[in-house]
């Protein structure tokens, strides 16, 4: 796997409660309602998510130059339970261009009556966007833990499942680095308790490498060199694969 040269944020989701600190940098992730520990997927465990109104967020300037228009988020996602008719958002990043107009939008959710994995791109501005649809992957099982990477990169955004992948048209996304919201978990009405382990943010689109040694075989790895942040409760270093 390469280097943390690109990784500009990686939340382990260890804590038992309070914020969800960055092991890179200082942007944190703010809890809103019951956000509960829940077993991991690696490490000591992992955010549990069981109602709607329930949200990990973070806001403010990303430490990283957007300007070559490319992007990847990895990590952990499990569906605990999953009926009704809503469509539940895992993530949400939204940015704009600091003064408030230039609004873009990628959102990554459960359609429920298909159980498969949504990823959209919008312009807010002019009110359009873009969905890519992990169909090929098909209905996601609940209680079982799935790595979800999503890339987005010369105007084309990819969705891939434990390494199976749709792409698609894109909308433009980073024209500025101003961040008016990252959140997980957000979704006004839901049906579905979720649970997040190991996100991390790259200012690239990482290689198929890098996706392939993340997934490992479905046992999951960190990056090379990557503990745990100050003040987690956990200080334990982990070096490579685990």
């Amino acid at each position: 796997m390469s280097t943390l040269t690109n990784l500009i944020a990686y939340w382990r989701m260890d804590e038992t409660s309070g914020d969800r600190r960055d092991s890179i940098g200082a942007f944190d992730l703010e809890p809103a309602g019951t956000v509960n520990q829940t077993t991991g997927k690696l490490g000591g465990g992992a955010v549990a998510m069981p109602s709607a109104a329930t949200w990990l967020a973070a806001s403010g300037t990303v430490p990283a130059d957007f300007s070559a228009a490319t992007m990847t988020l990895a990590g952990w996602l499990r569906i605990d339970t999953a009926s009704g008719t809503n469509t539940r958002a895992i993530l949400q990043f939204k940015v704009h261009n600091g003064s408030g107009g230039n609004v873009r939008e990628l959102t990554l959710s459960i359609n429920n009556n298909t159980g498969e994995l949504e990823l959209n791109t919008r312009d807010v501005d002019t009110n359009t966007d873009e969905t890519v649809v992990a169909s090929t992957f098909g209905a996601l099982s609940t209680g079982t833990w799935y790595h979800v990477v999503i890339v987005w990169a010369g105007g084309t955004a990819r969705i891939l499942v434990n390494g199976t992948e749709n792409s698609g048209s894109a909308k433009s996304m980073f024209s500025s680095l101003t961040v008016q919201s990252h959140v997980f978990g957000y979704s006004t009405t839901s049906d579905h308790e979720i649970s997040l382990d190991d996100w991390g943010l790259w200012n690239e689109e990482i290689s198929a490498t890098d996706i392939s040694d993340l997934y490992n075989s479905g046992s999951g790895a960190i990056p090379p060199g990557l503990g745990y942040p100050a003040g987690s409760g956990n200080q334990s270093a982990f070096f490579g694969f685990h």
